[in-house]
């Protein structure tokens, strides 16, 4: 389940930071960035993948569904890290002029897998056009609670 952590002092870099907290070592960091305010990104979860996200600038709202709850994160301080597992389909919307979102991932992307379905509808307030990720999104992932049969699990992009 996602997990909003708040980092009080500057005693260690950021990603040194996140890794004694989150004990994984950061594999891959992006940033999410000048996105419209009626798009979206994410969309999706992932296979064995755990993120965290850090909006240095602006705000950002993350709708995380877990297979048993929903929860909405509004990431609006620079101290703010929104920690999501494989298991949290998660939903970025309602970006500021000014957001800039860094991601740290715990895998590199030629290991990521993406499952796009949600475990439940989403709310249809909650709805919001959803722009590609680069790389673009990968397609054909079974459904939440399959694993990925043979053919339909990719590694890196081809």
């Amino acid at each position: 389940m996602a997990q909003l952590i708040s980092r009080l002092t500057d005693e260690f870099s950021e990603s040194d930071w996140i890794e004694t907290i989150w004990q994984l070592p950061v594999q891959r960091i992006f940033w999410i960035y000048a996105v419209p305010n009626e798009n979206a990104r994410g969309g999706h979860r992932h296979h064995s993948c755990h993120m965290v996200l850090h909006c240095v600038s602006g705000t950002v709202t993350v709708y995380v569904q877990t297979p048993t709850a929903d929860q909405q994160f509004t990431l609006d301080s620079a101290n703010q890290y929104l920690f999501v597992g494989p298991d949290d389909w998660r939903l970025m919307q309602q970006f500021s002029d000014d957001a800039m979102l860094v991601v740290f991932a715990s895998k590199p992307f030629e290991t990521t897998i993406y499952y796009e379905q949600p475990y439940r509808p989403i709310p249809v307030g909650d709805q919001p056009r959803i722009t590609p990720d680069e790389p673009p999104q990968l397609r054909g992932i079974p459904p939440v609670g399959r694993e990925p049969e043979q053919g339909q699990r990719r590694e890196g992009v081809q």
